[in-house]
């Protein structure tokens, strides 16, 4: 078989099974379209609807990812098609400090974690942060397509389970803020929390930011008010995500012997920004307006800084 025919035959399975599965999402969102509010069914159908492209559509993208692998900008690329799948789930997002996401400095971004639904907004909003990675528990390379589409997409995992790999991880994550002026997403609760407030805060991210001499980025995603999970069930057909990105926190200047102070005082202005966002979607709701109000897929909105 020559060149020609075997990159036909490659090109070849290539679009069958983007087609497959193309054809295979079809009957997802139809039955997430018939589906009733407020059931279980409808919950379920619409979490397969955002995941499913998180998930698989990567993994259609890997042959296009091996030829760079390692680069964030797949990230950008895939991030593009799964944004456009928002259109069917009645999502809508609002980024305040959207100035501060676009700085062009290495940083590391802390942020809550509420639900797998934070994920898919984190997708969706990666082009408004320029250069950005993110740090994953190693379990999920393993989790196919995703898992080795992200790995070639420039994601890094992180082992828990060894003192030494994890410092690896984090000295290499340093090197990409401080000599690509790159952002660096972690969630330090480490894993997801459901049940309202904040879980307590991991070292890691604290560790990276003070050896890296870059500042901390709080991110925070107000409470999903249009979900009640632990019911397993929506409450709203529209779905508005507000992320609130603050000030960046220096740590030039700091060591490692600050790490616990430098945590608490993360943690202290994020969960107090949740308080306030918390506050403010409950009244909200309550307004038949606001809930059902059309609104841009993607609100940009400016947070003036304190002065230096």
């Amino acid at each position: 078989m020559g060149l020609t025919e075997l990159f036909s035959s490659i090109l070849w399975y290539y679009l069958l099974a983007f087609v497959i599965c193309f054809v295979l999402y079809i009957p997802i969102v139809v039955a997430y379209f018939k589906s009733r509010l407020g059931t279980r069914a409808n919950y379920h159908l619409w979490k397969s609807v955002i995941l499913y492209p998180v998930m698989i559509l990567p993994g259609l993208f890997i042959p296009l990812f091996v030829m760079r692998p390692r680069n964030t900008m797949n990230v950008r690329f895939c991030s593009w098609f799964v944004r456009k799948v928002s259109y069917l789930t009645g999502l809508s997002f609002e980024v305040r400090g959207a100035n501060i996401a676009a700085m062009d400095q290495g940083a590391v971004i802390c942020c809550n974690h509420q639900s797998a639904v934070d994920i898919y907004a984190q997708i969706c909003l990666w082009k408004h942060f320029k250069l950005m990675t993110s740090i994953a528990k190693k379990e999920i390379f393993y989790l196919f397509p995703f898992g080795p589409a992200a790995w070639l997409s420039g994601l890094r995992y992180i082992d828990r389970s060894s003192s030494k790999k994890s410092y690896q991880t984090l000295s290499s994550v340093e090197k990409l803020m401080t000599e690509q002026r790159m952002k660096v997403w972690i969630y330090p609760e480490g894993t997801r929390n459901n049940k309202g407030g904040f879980l307590p805060f991991k070292k890691g991210a604290f560790y990276t930011a003070i050896n890296a001499q870059v500042p901390i980025i709080p991110a925070v995603f107000a409470p999903y008010y249009f979900m009640d999970e632990p019911q397993q069930k929506f409450t709203h057909e529209k779905k508005h995500i507000i992320l609130s990105v603050l000030e960046p926190i220096p740590t030039k200047g700091l060591t490692t012997a600050d790490v616990d102070s430098l945590k608490e005082k993360v943690y202290s202005i994020m969960f107090a920004e949740y308080e306030k966002l918390r506050d403010e979607i409950m009244e909200k709701s309550k307004d038949p307006k606001w809930l059902n109000m059309q609104r841009p897929r993607v609100t940009l909105v400016d947070r003036k800084l304190k002065s230096p």
